[in-house]
């Protein structure tokens, strides 16, 4: 299967963001990496362990959350980065907003480190925020929420999926935008996690698995037999014959 990245590469934003790759053409084969390890350094874990901890803290909560800091970085920057590098910048970003990182202390830190790189990391050896991270990685919590109502469609149903262009974060991906799909089952009802105007509080919604033909996305670049499984919620869908 080959990635297909866009040929207009001039301005984005977050309507239809540069992260937003999918579909996209231009950046050649995907190439699995056999045997690819969870973490490619040290320094990858050490990322996702300091983001587990600032979850904890009540930092990158809402609808969209870490991934909206994700999105607004410069184009350039974020293609140019690996993924914790990305995740590096941006937890950098909020950590020095929020205060609990200073700047001149940070500077002071990585010019230390730069002179010496084999001294020792800082450690506050607080027990009860190692707690508080290990129960963020591992503990087992149910997004799930309390149905309100009967969802609209069924699995077997056709569905087709909006034509929406948001000025903030979505999971909708724009390479499935006004496409026609199956529902293949229903989820139950989870937290609608498109950015939403300030002071709007997320309702829970129907999360649905819709199964995408290839052809339908592609037309007739698809792969023989090709098909996409992508979840969505309700707001994202409507009776195919709508309009």
């Amino acid at each position: 299967m080959r990635r297909r990245v866009g040929r207009h590469c001039g301005s984005f934003d977050l309507v239809n963001g540069i992260h937003d790759l999918g579909g996209m053409h231009g950046f050649g084969k995907v190439e699995p990496e056999p045997n690819e390890p969870v973490f490619h350094e040290d320094w990858e874990g050490r990322v996702f362990g300091l983001f587990m901890a600032s979850m904890g803290l009540g930092l990158f909560q809402g609808p969209g959350g870490m991934r909206y800091a994700l999105e607004s970085l410069d184009p350039s920057e974020y293609l140019d980065q690996s993924y914790f590098e990305r995740w590096h910048q941006v937890l950098e970003a909020e950590l020095l907003e929020c205060g609990i990182l200073d700047r001149d202390e940070l500077g002071e830190r990585v010019a230390a480190l730069r002179a010496d790189s084999e001294s020792p990391l800082a450690s506050r050896g607080d027990p009860a925020a190692r707690a508080q991270t290990l129960e963020m990685i591992y503990g087992l919590r149910s997004p799930e929420c309390q149905a309100t109502c009967p969802p609209r469609f069924a699995p077997g149903d056709r569905v087709r999926t909006r034509n929406l262009h948001p000025s903030g974060h979505t999971r909708m991906p724009r390479y499935v935008r006004d496409k026609i799909g199956t529902v293949e089952r229903v989820w139950g009802f989870h937290l609608f996690q498109d950015a939403l105007p300030e002071g709007v509080e997320p309702a829970a919604e129907p999360l649905y698995n819709i199964r995408f033909e290839g052809r339908e996305l592609w037309g007739d670049a698809a792969e023989p037999g090709q098909c996409l499984y992508i979840d969505l919620w309700e707001s994202h869908l409507e009776a195919p014959d709508h309009g």
